[in-house]
């Protein structure tokens, strides 16, 4: 059938149009992220920039001395990977399909293709929502480096070590492994510890488990749960929980039994963009879409990857409370 478009030209003809149909996913940190413009162009191999891990002092002098000795905040460079690994969906698409679909006319070729590539998109973006939380940097992390190890209490992150510099550290609330009810005070306690350490946060994340056990906590506490903030941000993925003004938003992909504390306009989502790639409209997310060599010549191959790393700029921003139930 000589009027069957070649698959790479159906490609770009539909990559556009397969994003825009990515479904309604539950992605609730992702597209906070985006909500608040977050979302970065990564153009390099690596995600780098001067973190503060020392102020500087401010010393007091006489009106009659000369000045002091000049002084300045002590930075470190911190750096984080985006180019070792990738997240990917593989697609093959049989010829028989494409040339069963032509017979009813141009309209079912094209949505076969959209169809392909926006499952596809799901995946990628089901997989990456994930890893926000647990990565590891490794592989099986698709090189993302989580919350988990970005808050860690003790260890490296970026390159830097908290051992040596104390404001390269996450304020961390713990019971030793032993768990513990969610109350008041264990959130009002590390509250009080990341406002101590000049960090803050506008934004709580907690698995569905906690997000239960906090509105039955707090139904009764205006002060606590407040049901018509933030809506505007939250849009659907949204959560009528709010604590000391910030939403609470449970994420199915947050670590069991933990509560992080974030100030998203310390944290950038980074995502590598080449020639070619096309982002992803609720995300922000930079997709690329390639036809492959394929082995099989009764079937075309089609990848659709994004490389990826989520950036902490200041650990401060991000404070922890563990071992809940």
């Amino acid at each position: 059938m000589s009027d069957i478009l070649l698959p790479l030209d159906l490609l770009r003809l539909e990559i556009k149009e397969g994003l825009q149909t990515v479904k309604n996913l539950q992605l609730p940190f992702l597209r906070y992220l985006a909500a608040r413009g977050r979302m970065m162009d990564c153009y390099q191999r690596s995600v780098k920039w001067q973190a503060t891990v020392q102020a500087a002092t401010t010393s007091t002098s006489s009106t009659d001395a000369d000045a002091a000795a000049a002084d300045s905040d002590v930075t470190a460079p911190a750096s984080l990977d985006c180019d070792a690994f990738r997240f990917e969906q593989t697609r093959n698409i049989k010829y028989q399909d494409m040339e069963e679909a032509m017979r009813y006319g141009t309209a079912p070729l094209r949505q076969l293709m959209r169809t392909q590539i926006s499952s596809a998109v799901d995946n990628l973006l089901i997989e990456i929502s994930s890893k926000l939380f647990s990565g590891t940097g490794n592989q099986a992390s698709g090189g993302i480096v989580g919350l988990a190890t970005a808050a860690a209490a003790t260890g490296s992150y970026a390159g830097i070590d908290q051992g040596t510099y104390s404001l390269w550290a996450s304020p961390v609330n713990d019971g030793s492994g032993t768990p513990r009810d969610l109350s008041r005070d264990l959130m009002r306690n590390l509250d009080t510890a990341q406002f101590t350490v000049g960090g803050g946060y506008d934004l709580i994340l907690v698995d569905p488990t906690i997000s239960e056990k906090y509105e039955g906590l707090f139904d009764t506490g205006a002060g606590y749960q407040v049901q018509a903030q933030g809506a505007d941000v939250l849009g659907t993925m949204g959560s009528n929980l709010f604590f000391k003004g910030r939403p609470l938003m449970r994420d199915k992909d947050c670590t069991s039994g933990v509560s992080y504390f974030v100030n998203t306009g310390n944290v950038e989502f980074h995502s590598r963009a080449f020639e070619g790639t096309e982002r992803e409209p609720t995300t922000g997310i930079n997709i690329l879409v390639k036809e492959l060599p394929s082995n099989n010549p009764n079937a075309a191959k089609m990848s659709v990857s994004a490389i990826v790393q989520l950036a902490v700029l200041s650990r401060r921003d991000i404070a922890v409370l563990k071992d809940l139930q």
